[in-house]
């Protein structure tokens, strides 16, 4: 049976994680444009260094990937928020898309009648 993805957390996961530099620089300050991101395997490591929140590398593509959720919603969230230096906006639309997936992963198509996506969000692929 093939996996289905969950359309809106892991997407955005792997956004605030590939824009982090580019976030931080971003404070005011005329700073030049890095591209850079933070890997997988670095953010991981901070999360357990500096959260204390253990996760394998294949348990975290898969969240970020779509194809699954962390067990400990909460405590995943806060190590990534943290690691991440999301602000309260980011930490709360990311919680948010942990919602709906979560939800999702249930009901599927008929989740937007109980909670409708943000209309920022943008659509998932078909």
């Amino acid at each position: 049976m093939d996996q289905i993805r969950r359309p809106y957390f892991g997407r955005r996961l792997r956004e605030l994680r590939e824009s982090f530099v580019r976030r931080l620089s971003s404070g005011g300050a005329e700073v030049p444009y890095v591209r850079a991101t933070v890997s997988a395997s670095a953010l991981i490591d901070c999360m357990k260094r500096e959260q204390g929140f253990s996760i394998s590398s294949a348990a975290y593509n898969e969240i970020e990937n779509g194809l699954n959720m962390p067990r400990d919603t909460t405590g995943f969230l806060d190590a990534v928020a943290a690691c991440l230096r999301l602000n309260e906006d980011e930490k709360r639309d990311l919680s948010k898309r942990l919602a709906y997936d979560l939800v999702w992963a249930r009901l599927r198509d008929r989740t937007d009648e109980v909670i409708p996506p943000s209309p920022h969000w943008p659509r998932p692929a078909q």
